[in-house]
């Protein structure tokens, strides 16, 4: 991360002494501080004071030690220190993977292992999941690459009638949330497509 001019902390309402352990256990290098009673939480409105009843939603019983528990998510700040993105979510369970993350905030796209790959010339799909491995609540980002042989192209939305325009259809899956297709700014390249035939 260092190499590429970005640093990452992590804030958490733990002791300095429960987050040194921490990070010894699970080979954490990057700082983590301490905000203990989270008091600079609290001042960036982070706290969730509903989090005895997100429970109940999951089925969690009552605890004691469950209250005023910050929202999970991450602040993007520039080199001047001023936030130029945030991402938390409502409920305390739902969380991006670290690939995700990194692609959403910065921008970079982490090249896959095992794509999968569809070819009928003369286009070529790749696509893959920022993750191999899937945890409850979990948001996964689908990345899709689509390549075209050179003298051809694809129409963005809004496309003209009798062109159908490039679109992704995911088949329903019990528990599973799609959300809405972020596509690159469309532009034109070379020259114009010619008029579909007029029908009669």
């Amino acid at each position: 991360m260092a190499a590429s001019g970005v640093a990452l902390f992590a804030i958490s309402y733990d002791s300095v002494e429960v987050l040194r352990n921490f990070a010894a256990a699970h080979g954490i290098t990057y700082p983590l501080l301490s905000d203990e009673g989270s008091h600079v939480m609290r001042r960036l409105g982070l706290i969730n004071d509903r989090v005895q009843e997100d429970h109940a939603v999951y089925g969690i019983q009552p605890n004691a030690r469950h209250v005023n528990l910050p929202y999970p998510g991450a602040f993007v700040l520039d080199r001047g220190g001023l936030v130029n993105q945030k991402r938390f979510y409502e409920s305390y369970r739902e969380r991006d993977t670290g690939t995700g993350l990194l692609a959403h905030a910065l921008g970079v796209l982490k090249e896959p292992s095992a794509p999968v790959v569809a070819t009928n010339s003369p286009v070529t799909v790749r696509a893959w999941l920022d993750s191999p491995t899937y945890v409850f609540f979990q948001r996964l980002m689908l990345t899709v690459e689509v390549s075209i042989e050179s003298g051809f192209g694809v129409c963005a939305e809004p496309s003209r009638d009798g062109v159908t325009p490039l679109s992704i259809a995911i088949e329903p899956l019990e528990g599973l949330e799609a959300g809405t297709a972020r596509w690159p700014s469309a532009h034109r390249i070379g020259r114009s497509l010619p008029s579909p035939p007029l029908r009669t």
